[in-house]
């Protein structure tokens, strides 16, 4: 006879009739199979499902703040965007603060140079 673990079904001959719940019967070969409660081999089933479903809870509830604070800041990037193009507008002019202390400190120097020839 062959084993089977404690949540399989046996399978019965289709033309015999199936015992009542943890009853034997013969089957086509004229072994005696003992037959489970149908209830036992859905434990594996609801456990699986039952972690099924909290993963997936899980998953939802790390994803949909995600997902609101990507939205979120999709829409104020119109206005984000507009404000540093402004900012660089208004910058503009820094562009040529190089050239200005360039000069400047040729004429620092200038001077410099006076006041030693002068004396001072």
């Amino acid at each position: 006879m062959t084993q089977f673990s404690s949540l399989a079904t046996y399978i019965v001959s289709a033309t015999t009739p199936p015992p009542p719940s943890g009853g034997t019967a013969k089957t086509a070969a004229g072994t005696v199979a003992k037959v489970v409660s149908p209830d036992h081999h859905n434990v594996g089933w609801t456990i699986g499902f039952i972690m099924f479903g909290v993963t997936v809870a899980a998953v939802v509830a790390l994803v949909v703040p995600t997902l609101l604070l990507a939205n979120k800041i999709g829409r104020q990037a119109p206005a984000i965007n507009a404000s540093l193009e402004d900012s660089l507008d208004n910058t503009a002019g820094l562009a040529g603060l190089e050239t200005t202390i360039d000069h400047a400190t040729e004429i620092i120097s200038g001077l410099y140079r006076a006041r030693v020839r002068l004396g001072g």
